[in-house]
């Protein structure tokens, strides 16, 4: 499927996980239509990239495996969260000219071409150029009925075991646990089930002044352990 003019995706693993636990492998690809250029390429100083997301979904026997990344080495919303937090953006974050740097150097900025390619392109929502116009994103999807190539049952199950060996692996000295696309977001999400979202002064503060203004009351704050 190729798309565009579509509006902002959001959060991309959410239509992974939906494919995945259906039984489909979903391959997504994204663009800005051109737009949004904030991310230069490797080895560059100035933007001529968005930061062209892209997502990947594959069933497990339990929770599905799922990829959800910018190309660029961190999402724009995070360099926009540390500057509300009044933090100083990581200076490897940022090339000397202010853009983002692509996400592993020469890799990102290939991935980020790719997604040009087929979100822009081939979708017809156009690609990154001196005079972008509108933002609409595009967007390339592949989804992948497992069943037709392979039992499911036994796609998962190789997926398990060949999970299982990577997971097994000798670690370096301290490091953590390995773990795969999609667990931490988990874990992170069981942690917030049990102890709520924390939020940043200056946005509950923002929050309250929209409730204010359209009469909306807000959820009453969770007690501090």
């Amino acid at each position: 499927m190729a798309l565009r003019r579509a509006s902002y995706a959001g959060r991309i693993a959410d239509y992974c996980e939906r494919g995945a636990r259906a039984g489909v492998a979903i391959l997504f690809w994204f663009n800005d239509a051109g737009g949004g250029q904030a991310v230069a390429p490797h080895g560059g100083d100035a933007p001529r990239l968005s930061t062209n997301p892209m997502g990947v979904g594959l069933p497990r026997a339990g929770e599905p495996f799922v990829l959800d990344m910018s190309t660029s080495v961190v999402a724009m919303g995070k360099v926009s969260e540390w500057r509300d937090r009044g933090l100083e953006v990581p200076g490897d974050w940022l090339t000397p000219g202010g853009a983002l740097r692509p996400s592993g150097g020469h890799k990102g900025t290939g991935l980020a071409l790719v997604a040009e390619a087929l979100a822009g392109i081939l979708s017809g929502a156009g690609s990154v150029r001196p005079e972008p116009g509108d933002e609409g994103q595009g967007v390339f999807c592949v989804a992948i009925d497992i069943a037709r190539l392979k039992p499911l049952d036994a796609f998962t199950e190789e997926m398990e075991r060949m999970l299982a060996y990577v997971r097994e692996v000798p670690l370096e000295p301290g490091a953590e646990p390995v773990r795969f696309p999609g667990e931490s977001g988990e874990a992170m999400r069981q942690e917030r089930l049990r102890t709520g979202v924390p939020i940043q002064p200056f946005l509950w503060a923002r929050l309250e002044a929209l409730s204010r203004t359209f009469g909306v009351a807000l959820p009453e704050p969770m007690p501090r352990a």
